[in-house]
């Protein structure tokens, strides 16, 4: 494990492979498994698998990643433009910020 990150119920662990499990209540989608559903043991968010994940936080109800090329993706609650990608419906499935590179 290189890091671990909590909103306020889910988590989400950043494992030395740059996996990315997540685990906990997934209404609205925080955990990008593409459901809502509760998971309640760690689960690999699979729309990341390949891809090498560098950094990972969570917010309430959302979260976001950083891949190795610099990439930003995120996911969870979108009402009201929360996740700041123009959408006002919830995201069950990582998606890249097209302008946002760190």
């Amino acid at each position: 494990m290189v890091a671990v990150a909590a909103g306020s119920g889910h988590s989400l662990v950043l494992t030395e492979a740059g996996a990315v499990p997540s685990l906990g209540d997934g209404g609205y989608g925080p955990l990008g498994h593409g459901d809502d559903e509760r998971q309640d043991t760690p689960k690999v968010t699979e729309a990341l698998r390949g891809w090498r994940v560098t950094a990972v936080a969570a917010g309430a109800c959302h979260s976001l990643c950083v891949l190795q090329d610099g990439r930003v993706f995120g996911w969870g609650v979108g009402e009201d433009e929360t996740l700041g990608l123009q959408l006002t419906d919830n995201q069950l499935t990582p998606l890249e910020y097209p302008l946002l590179r760190v």
